[in-house]
């Protein structure tokens, strides 16, 4: 049936089902996204039935045998690609059941907030490639229910550009008795409380709240507060989420779950005191949980932002005793010790987190950084090399934050930049990798935003005048990418040796506002 409670309709038959799902292709033109949940055994006879009651489309199948990282590969490479109608993509949960690990208490295998599957990644990160360069196709992923539950939870950029789901099976059953959680059975307000989860769990998070508001009429129970409080914080209305994990522990003070996602929205309110509290609730209820290095990884979270680096390590320690695999403990560790200048340290907890997901850009990217600031500038340049293949090998437009890891690595210099040895051993190489990813835009743009750096008092004159002279000078200091921001450089560096200097007039009216705010003088 078409996956859509916003209605109290009758369910629909199975050929019903089956006649708007092939209503939904006949009139589709062109690229689109459609989750078909149904048993392998039906997608066989499905497909050929398609074909025969479609025959002005051109549709083929793509059959998946094993796990994949990159399906926008696949597809481009497919010789047919340009007079493709509907493609019928079989077997992606092959890439997921490797990641399925236990989810945190109730929420099911498939709310493990540590794990991403690369192919989920992949697809949040390729979207709008897909839709530019296969704008003939529509893409029907055939898919079983906890597949579609992934998407939903942990691709939902990906997800949410669906024009529909529909399930066709042969034990054609509602939604509403097949995945609620047991919990819920047998509470008077069963009814409300179900249609409030099934809205959660498609992300209609405001239909989630008022359907859990109208079974908490009925029979105020912790789940349903701690649900609804969920279905608050997803909303990012915080203060009121909090408002409802306190009342589901008020009724069962063992409530661990409640515990640990009250945290999280605290957490995300800044209050980290109080949220590394209800993290130390959670883990002495059930010291002995496996989902504990979640409560721990989050704690860990909260003392870093609270600025209590060496207990955050620690905290992160024990998440790891507990989930040696958590690559998001691994990465959180790396980056905490980055703050505590332990860099080399921290080298080695970017290592592992790359260990479990070497397609994160970003991690290669602060390993690279703190290789730099631990004077291992060969091994720096190897992985920033690794990093611009890896964005340059996605061609996405999600990558559009290259400027944004470039300014990182420039923070860290301009104060090291008189160093002897980091120019020739480090920078010029480093131009190079510059110029082979071809992001010399992105760079200047870096340069740009960086410039309130470069004007700071603590920073002298003469190195400020380098600094300029170096990137005038350098490989990359004649392409036309950088001619704006070396400009706007040089205006910046006089003006820091005489603020006073009517500098602005000189430039053209529309770069004015990009200087001001570059300098931050409109703060």
């Amino acid at each position: 049936m078409i996956i859509d409670f916003s209605q109290n309709l009758p369910p629909l038959t199975a050929e019903e089902t089956y006649a708007a799902f092939l209503n939904s292709l006949r009139f589709r033109e062109g690229f689109g996204i459609i989750f078909l949940q149904c048993s392998p055994g039906e997608a066989n006879r499905l497909i050929p039935r398609v074909r025969r009651e479609l025959p002005d489309k051109n549709i083929e199948a793509l059959n998946l045998v094993e796990p994949i990282n990159n399906l926008y590969r696949l597809v481009e490479g497919r010789t047919d690609r340009s007079s493709l109608n509907i493609l019928f993509v079989r077997g992606l949960e092959k890439s997921l059941e490797a990641d399925i690990k236990p989810g945190y208490k109730g929420l099911g295998d498939y709310y493990n907030l540590n794990t991403v599957p690369p192919i989920l990644s992949h697809l949040n990160q390729q979207r709008e490639n897909f839709r530019d360069h296969f704008g003939n196709i529509c893409f029907v992923f055939v898919l079983p229910r906890f597949a579609i539950r992934y998407f939903v939870r942990r691709a939902p950029d990906f997800y949410d550009w669906n024009s529909g789901v529909f399930e066709i099976s042969d034990d054609f059953l509602s939604p509403i008795d097949t995945i609620k959680p047991k919990e819920f059975e047998g509470l008077e307000s069963d009814h409300f409380t179900s249609q409030g989860w099934l809205f959660y769990v498609l992300g209609k998070n405001e239909e989630a709240i008022e359907s859990f508001d109208h079974a908490l009429e009925i029979r105020p129970d912790e789940y349903t507060w701690h649900y609804r409080g969920m279905a608050l914080s997803d909303a990012k209305r915080y203060e009121e989420a909090i408002v409802s994990y306190d009342k589901a522990v008020e009724i069962n003070p063992c409530k661990d779950e409640s515990w640990f996602n009250r945290g999280n929205a605290l957490s995300k309110l800044g209050r980290y005191k109080e949220a590394i509290e209800s993290y130390d609730k959670t883990i002495a209820i059930n010291p002995g949980n496996p989902d504990n290095y979640e409560s721990f990884n989050n704690r860990g979270t909260a003392l870093n932002k609270s600025g209590l680096h060496e207990e955050a390590v620690l905290s992160y320690d024990k998440a790891l005793a507990i989930n040696p695999s958590s690559y998001e403990a691994w990465y959180n560790r790396g980056a905490t010790l980055s703050i505590a200048r332990k860099y080399a340290e921290a080298v080695i907890s970017y290592e592992h987190a790359l260990k479990i997901n070497p397609q994160d850009h970003r991690v290669w990217n602060n390993k690279g950084i703190a290789e730099f600031l631990a004077d291992k500038h060969g091994d720096a340049l190897t992985t920033w090399r690794k990093t611009f293949q890896l964005i340059h090998s996605f061609d996405s437009p999600q990558y559009n934050d290259i400027s944004k890891i470039i300014q990182e690595f420039i923070e860290e210099l301009i104060p090291r930049f008189t160093q002897p040895p980091i120019q020739q051993t480090l920078l010029i190489p480093l131009l190079e990798i510059y110029r082979e990813a071809q992001v010399i835009t992105e760079l200047g743009a870096a340069l740009v935003n960086t410039l309130h750096l470069i004007i700071d008092p603590a920073i002298s004159d003469q190195t400020a005048a380098q600094w300029l002279t170096f990137w005038r000078t350098s490989s990359l200091g004649s392409a036309p990418a950088m001619e704006l921001p070396l400009r706007l450089m040089e205006t910046a560096i006089e003006y820091k040796k005489d603020p006073s200097q009517r500098l602005w007039l000189n430039l053209p009216q529309e770069e004015r506002p990009i200087l001001d705010k570059a300098l931050k003088l409109l703060d």
